[in-house]
């Protein structure tokens, strides 16, 4: 594993954590003595905290630091008990793109726990090996900070084609990944997309 992937899977660990926790950026540099600046730099997997830093924040969220360094799956299954309703707003294609579609399509019961605007329908297998499956429910946050290689919803072209995948910030535009070897990376340009939320978990179908 690279310096880099390392970087990359503590940020999301830790912004995982803080956010199971409802831990913001200004609490947790305030327990462990250092500029909420630095947080954010962990939280973006742009630097890697020395290992006394680590040990601090396994303390503050009584975890293990493997909870922290170690890969997890990208996407949780979000079955939960049942608490306020989301709008699902239609279908997202995890393949090659569909057209958006906006049309109401009625609830999903979630716990309050889970920090989501709406959902979307997921169809095609391109998102399978982050464990996003077609048929699946997505649960997508309008409000977010850009991480390269976060799955987002993006829509993009003229027919509008509304896509889940992982998204890299590359040169002009975005470089849409799918986590399927049968698909092939999409490059957009800045213009021509509009990334429409962050995915942070999905419903698995029983």
């Amino acid at each position: 594993m690279s310096e880099r992937d390392q970087k990359v899977i503590f940020g999301e660990n830790l912004r995982h954590m803080m956010h199971e926790r409802d831990y913001t950026q200004e609490m947790l540099a305030k327990r462990i003595g250092v500029t909420t600046a630095i947080v954010n730099r962990w939280c973006k997997g742009l630097v890697m905290p020395r290992n006394d830093k680590i040990d601090a924040i396994c303390n503050v969220f009584g975890c293990q630091r493997s909870n922290l360094l170690s890969e997890r799956s990208p996407i949780p299954n979000l079955s939960v008990p049942a608490a306020y309703p989301l709008p699902i707003l239609g279908a997202i294609c995890a393949g090659n793109g569909i057209l958006a579609e906006q049309n109401f399509d009625g609830y999903f019961f979630v716990d309050n726990s889970i920090k989501a605007d709406y959902c979307l329908r997921v169809e095609g297998d391109s998102m399978r090996d982050a464990g996003i499956n077609h048929g699946d429910t997505a649960f997508i946050r309008k409000s977010y900070d850009f991480i390269n290689g976060g799955i987002y919803a993006v829509v993009f072209g003229e027919n509008n084609n509304a896509v889940l995948k992982k998204v890299y910030s590359q040169g002009e535009g975005y470089l849409l990944e799918p986590c399927n070897l049968r698909y092939q990376p999409i490059f957009v340009k800045e213009q021509d997309a509009l990334i429409i939320g962050e995915c942070i978990g999905v419903y698995h179908p029983r």
